[in-house]
């Protein structure tokens, strides 16, 4: 028996890659998963930049950073559970009620 030698064949090129479509499928990052403390009940991005998330769970309200999606404060004064967390208009001002009909402001730009 004879064998031929076989040559090693050429790469395929990806033809997608030079697409301008592939650069901004390339700007995505993958999702950013958090586990919170309880059922989330209300979101809402601030209406100014950086549009940090509001995200009102359990007997909190957790504010993330809207560019790197890292948590940047927690308000946990609240006795029962914290329902629909809201920015004002400006973004100066969150509120937020508990299951006890207390409503309770609080400043959106201080870090306490």
């Amino acid at each position: 028996m004879d064998y031929k030698p076989v040559g090693v064949g050429k790469t395929v090129r990806n033809a997608r890659r030079g697409l301008p479509e592939a650069g901004y499928w390339k700007k995505f990052q993958s999702p950013v998963l958090v586990k919170e403390y309880g059922m989330v009940t209300s979101l809402e991005f601030s209406p100014i930049k950086p549009h940090d998330l509001l995200v009102t769970a359990a007997m909190r309200l957790q504010v993330y950073n809207g560019r790197t999606s890292q948590l940047k404060k927690a308000i946990t004064r609240f006795h029962g559970q914290a329902r629909s967390g809201s920015y004002r208009s400006d973004g100066k001002l969150i509120v937020a009620g508990d299951d006890t009909n207390i409503v309770q402001v609080f400043d959106g730009a201080s870090r306490s």
